[in-house]
């Protein structure tokens, strides 16, 4: 009995120190590997994961030794005489499970009692590390569920934010009469223009804030896109819209609270990193977790099919740099998207480094033979006068008629309707024809071409739509919408991607219209392609330093960024610790049992040996002893009955071997 109880002893000592083992080296061999390859050290196994190991290993130990003892004592007990009064016949169809129940009686109760609540402790062991993993990673998923970067395509050069106004005179239709009237420095939206008078447009500008520096111009390409993803620990990539670049107006405008009120100077530097932008949007699919939130906010005021066609918006205010809000925008006011700035008259000093603008400047010089960066030259009016339709000219001749009453004009006019002069004459450059001498070609081609599109470049926006309500700024509000709008505005609006691509189309269409195209090279034409983008991370991203390469690949290929990663990388700490101590004492407590069960199995087998040499001595077949052995394997495993594949195919070969041996 002795040697019995200390050969136990000493492999369930061994079974322990394997089953710890396998179970912390494994742990061990992922981390040492990982910090290897990455030099990243991020968890190792502490005092209190050692605590908890060894306790179940101790108490798997001790229920097994004293189920030995105890299994001895019964197994000496029950070696007396005992006699069996059979009153039944034994048959080949009883004899195996027969003599199993009397192989399991000779165990004695308590053991088999006690053998079958290791079981049990082991399989709530491993359940209850099994379920805590799942629900670790359950609450990562939830709380992770969100970007770890927002990241949008910037400008090289980021320009000062200008509202145009014309500060001549206006002519206004009273009655059937124009009149002109002098308006001085009026804001667009503030007073009705007339496209067809020579305007003298001016700029207001906002200086010392920070520069608008995001376009749909500068979008993200496919080289950016297909790094990103083959960076290790990005798991999802989405994008968006969000633009600082387009100045907005709308009516009763206050230019002394935007920003820190107007200057008639330009800024050629940006505010410092303590100012912030004059204006910011961001463009989302009208969804609707999106449209609810700002549902809730316009105060349920926000009608959907508005919202979706880019009709209605919601504003957010901030203060502006002197801590100031703008009592100007209001509930209800109309809201105005004016065009990207164009140039017309090229400044190779100030606009050679936009973008847009050397789009623009290219397109003009592969679009008008000689084209000089000027606008009143020989050039652009043979251009527009070999390119104008006669409909066009009709109608600059229908609204001089009107406002000029003179014989001269009158006569022209009654002239070209009647057919008696044609384009040609009428746009003769040679002064051939005294009476024409070129006059009508400056005409046309300043007061319409010139007048017409700069009204229609600077004065009139390329898209409107109405504020529903207007909200101030609350660190609430920045966390709710961080991943749409990655960097608050004095004034941010919030619309439908339909609005944005409203206000794109016009501007595309304003170019087509006034350069006389068909259709924009690809190069100058404005899309819906997408310039946010919002990357997420996986779980393995806090051990492979993901989120400094791909802050230092975004800033390397111009893009602004704000990183979320680290509270994020907390909660995956926290879930990779959770899954390592949960793991290693699940393993942990399935190795023992295995190991135990097979000592369990091993002793068993042995104490059956002489009973089994009798049964085959006297004509048993060796499958019928194999199954008598494995029907108590069989209710044994039922108490882990995770592991009863695993369990019973280590027993049926041990029983197998052993019985082949006899």
């Amino acid at each position: 009995m002795f040697m019995t109880l200390t050969e136990n002893i000493f492999i369930l000592l061994i079974s322990a120190v394997i089953g710890f083992g396998i179970a912390s080296g494994t742990g061990y061999v992922i981390q040492a590997l990982i910090k290897y390859f990455k030099n990243v050290s991020f968890f190792s196994i502490g005092q209190y994961t050692l605590i908890r190991i060894i306790l179940t290993l101790v108490i798997a130990v001790a229920v097994s030794f004293l189920a030995g003892i105890i299994t001895d004592r019964l197994s000496s007990l029950n070696r007396k005489k005992q006699t069996y009064n059979f009153k039944n016949v034994m048959t080949e169809k009883t004899f195996v499970k027969t003599t199993a129940k009397r192989f399991k009686w000779s165990d004695g109760c308590f053991q088999n009692i006690v053998i079958r609540v290791f079981s049990l402790a082991m399989a709530v062991i491993t359940v209850v590390c099994a379920v805590n993993c799942i629900i670790a990673y359950r609450e990562y998923l939830r709380i992770t569920d969100k970007p770890d970067i927002v990241g949008y395509a910037v400008k090289e050069t980021p320009r000062s934010y200008t509202v145009y106004y014309d500060y001549t005179a206006s002519l206004v239709k009273k009655g059937d009469v124009y009149t002109a009237e002098q308006i001085e420095k009026k804001i667009p939206d503030t007073w009705e223009y007339s496209p067809f008078q020579n305007h003298s447009i001016s700029e207001y500008y906002f200086n010392d804030v920070k520069f608008g520096d995001s376009c749909m111009y500068r979008n993200i390409s496919d080289d950016v896109l297909n790094y990103l993803k083959n960076i290790d620990g990005v798991d999802d990539i989405t994008m968006g819209y969000y633009e600082t670049a387009r100045t907005f107006t709308w009516t009763g405008i206050n230019t002394d609270n935007v920003g820190n009120g107007v200057s008639l100077a330009r800024s050629l530097k940006s505010g410092g990193a303590d100012k912030k932008y004059i204006f910011a949007a961001g463009y989302v699919e009208p969804e609707e977790d999106i449209y609810n939130s700002l549902n809730d906010y316009a105060g349920e005021n926000l009608d959907y099919d508005g919202f979706k066609e880019g009709s209605e918006v919601v504003v957010f205010l901030d203060v502006n740099n002197s801590g100031v809000y703008d009592d100007s925008m209001k509930d209800g006011v109309t809201l105005k998207l004016h065009n990207y700035e164009m140039v017309l008259e090229r400044n190779d000093s100030y606009e050679s480094g936009d973008e847009y603008i050397n789009a623009y400047s290219k397109l003009l010089e592969e679009t008008i033979d000689g084209y000089e960066g000027q606008t009143d030259t020989q050039s652009i009016k043979d251009y527009i006068c070999k390119n104008i339709t006669d409909q066009q000219i009709t109608e600059i001749l229908d609204v001089y008629a009107e406002t000029h009453d003179n014989a001269y004009i009158m006569n022209i006019y009654n002239r070209y309707k009647a057919g008696d002069i044609s384009k040609e004459q009428l746009l003769d450059a040679s002064g051939s024809d005294e009476y024409y001498s070129g006059v009508w070609r400056s005409i046309i081609s300043q007061e319409w071409w010139y007048s017409q599109y700069g009204f229609y470049t600077y004065l009139v926006p390329a898209a409107s739509t109405k504020v529903v309500k207007v909200v101030k700024v609350t660190d609430e509000i920045k966390e709710k919408f961080k991943y749409i709008i990655p960097e608050f505005g004095q004034y941010t609006v919030i619309g439908s991607t339909q609005l944005l691509q409203n206000a794109l189309d016009s501007q595309n269409e304003l170019i087509k219209k006034y350069l006389f195209l068909d259709e924009l090279p690809d190069y100058m034409k404005l899309k819906m392609n997408p310039n946010r983008i919002n990357i997420k991370y996986n779980l393995g991203s806090s051990v492979m330093a993901t989120d400094n390469v791909v802050s230092s690949y975004l800033g390397s290929a111009g893009f602004a960024y704000t990183s979320y990663s680290d509270e994020n990388n907390q909660m995956r700490q926290k879930t990779i610790e959770a899954l390592m101590t949960y793991g290693i004492t699940g393993i942990a407590a399935i190795v023992i049992y295995l190991m135990v069960s097979t000592i369990i199995l091993k002793g068993r087998l042995e104490r059956y040996t002489e009973r089994i040499k009798l049964l085959i001595n006297t004509g048993a077949e060796r499958d019928k002893i194999v199954k008598i052995c494995m029907y108590e394997c069989i209710r044994q495993s039922m108490w882990f009955i995770v592991l009863m594949p695993l369990d019973l195919l280590i027993c049926l070969v041990m029983v197998r071997r052993f019985v082949k041996q006899l």
